[in-house]
Parts: structure tokens; C-alpha cells; sequence
């Protein structure tokens, strides 16, 4: 049996596109289309989104599961640009990205600390043993 072609997306390829504005008849309607992305980004975006109250509606949608792309519709409040409350979502989810993380790694190596605990996982009063 022969297969297919198989595709690779390659985000350092000149012709891979990972964001994708479509306009809508105003500019305050906006479908973006993002590829290798699936309901991780989709749910996070569109709950950072709803928050921001110029936006007055925000949804997502992957097509097929086997289609590595999501579609996220946008509408701001008249006169409210949607491709800035796109780009204030996107650095909004960043900094609460950044700021998880940066609590998890301190919140860790104060476990770390507090434990006793070695680099390979292993308490120091095993390695005494």
C-alpha cells in the first residue's frame, strides 16, 4: 500500500504562514486563521479575549482534527480595531504565560531547597545511605 505525499510544516520556511488575517467588512471584524494550533490556544485566546471589554464577540474553531489549523472570529465594539484587541490578547496571554511559569520555577526550587532534593531527583539522606 502506497501512502501519500506527507507534508512538514517548517516554520522556518519562507512560504509557512503561522497567523493569517482575513478582514471582514469593517475593521472591526476579523477571522484569524493559525496553523499547528488546536484547542490549547483556541480556549486561552478566546477567554483573554472576552475579558478585554472592547471585544463584543470571540470565537474559535478547528476545522478537522487532522487539519493542523484553527480559526478564531473577532468583533470589537464599533470603531474599536480587532486586530489590536487580537494583538492585546496575544501579549495579555504572553505575560500570564511568562508569570505562571516564573511562579512555578520559584515554587519548585523552594521545594527543591526545603527537600533536600539533588539535581537527579534523589534526596541528599538517600545518597549518605
Amino acid at each position: 500500500m502506497e501512502s501519500g505525499p506527507s507534508v512538514t510544516l517548517d516554520p522556518y520556511d519562507e512560504d509557512f504562514k503561522k497567523l493569517e488575517i482575513s478582514a471582514g467588512d469593517s475593521d472591526n471584524l476579523i477571522t484569524v486563521t493559525l496553523s499547528n494550533e488546536d484547542h490549547t490556544l483556541g480556549n486561552s485566546l478566546r477567554w483573554i479575549l472576552m475579558k478585554n471589554p472592547e471585544v463584543d464577540f470571540c470565537g474559535y474553531s478547528v476545522p478537522h482534527p487532522s487539519e493542523p489549523k484553527m480559526n478564531v472570529r473577532i468583533q470589537t465594539k464599533d470603531g474599536k480595531p480587532s486586530v489590536e484587541a487580537l494583538r492585546k490578547g496575544l501579549n495579555d496571554l504572553v505575560s500570564i504565560a511568562e508569570y505562571t511559569l516564573g511562579t512555578f520555577q520559584s515554587e519548585f526550587q523552594m521545594f527543591v531547597d526545603s527537600n533536600d532534593i539533588t539535581e537527579d531527583g534523589s534526596e541528599a539522606s538517600e545518597m549518605e545511605e
